[in-house]
């Protein structure tokens, strides 16, 4: 199962403070290599090509957690830069990729970071994790529980709300279970952090769930459905439960096809006494 693109929203702000620390003033040991391959993919952009150099050897010292929320970010924020070029003549982001993968494979020890952090996304991903983003921009101005909710901290508590019910809306006309589940964890973070909350006038300070309840509704027979025999299997094999139920299931499944034999039986007499019955008035006519 593929996995969801949106998971580092919430820490969007750590990836993109890393990506910015690089600067078209700031040279390092890939400045050569990336002048080149800028020069031939992005229109001599070669302040891009280090700010990636750069990022991916950042994400090279973290786990794996860290470094597959940083490869989403990496994906994103391409796509945000490169992207608004990408009619340009010479601006060819999947190909500098390449090249640069080729020029820098050396480098990192940990293959994922070239084979599998880049990856394109389409403009409806983009979309959402802006959305996400959005929602993030205005929940961290207040998110320390230091910050009394007044004055501009107060707007943004309630732009939150604004932002959450608007896209919770387009969560549900057009079912995407990652995105819904990433406005949960959102929803989940909000509903703490001002959950006693009194200075803020007229702010909601409780979120509804993002996950449609009609969607929970229809899943769960199928769940029960699905879960249910090995429910019993494991109740029948391993508890005293299983030696006391199979007996009376069997009773039970008996008892009904004796009913169902005895039910057509006496149809069956039934049809045979009318057929009599007509034979016999239809002589006495006679």
């Amino acid at each position: 199962m593929e996995e969801s693109p949106y998971t580092f929203a919430g820490s969007y702000d750590i990836y993109k403070n890393e990506i910015d620390k690089s600067t078209e003033h700031e040279t390092f040991g890939g400045f050569l290599e990336c002048d080149r391959i800028s020069t031939q993919y992005l229109v001599g952009d070669t302040n891009k090509c280090l700010q990636i150099d750069k990022f991916l050897s950042h994400l090279s010292n973290y786990g794996e957690k860290y470094t597959s929320d940083g490869c989403k970010y990496l994906n994103y924020w391409i796509y945000d830069k490169f992207n608004q070029k990408k009619g340009e003549s010479n601006y060819n982001i999947l190909q500098f990729y390449e090249s640069f993968k080729g020029t820098y494979s050396d480098q990192y020890d940990n293959n994922y970071l070239l084979n599998g952090c880049i990856k394109e996304i389409d403009e409806n991903i983009f979309r959402k994790i802006q959305y996400l983003i959005d929602i993030y921009d205005k929940y961290n101005k207040f998110k320390n529980d230091g910050i009394q909710l007044t004055g501009e901290y107060c707007t943004s508590a309630i732009d939150c709300v604004s932002l959450y019910t608007l896209h919770v809306k387009k969560c549900h006309e057009s079912y995407d279970p990652d995105f819904c589940m990433e406005l949960e964890n959102f929803r989940k973070l909000y509903n703490l952090r001002v959950s006693n909350v009194t200075s803020c006038k007229d702010l909601q300070t409780y979120l509804p769930s993002a996950i449609n309840s009609n969607v929970v509704t229809i899943m769960i027979p199928f769940v029960v459905i699905l879960v249910m025999p090995f429910i019993l299997f494991i109740l029948y094999k391993f508890t005293p439960f299983g030696s006391w139920i199979m007996p009376r299931m069997k009773r039970m499944l008996n008892n009904s096809f004796l009913e169902s034999y005895e039910g057509e039986q006496n149809s069956e007499n039934a049809n045979i006494y009318a057929e009599d019955r007509m034979y016999n008035i239809a002589y006495h006519s006679a």
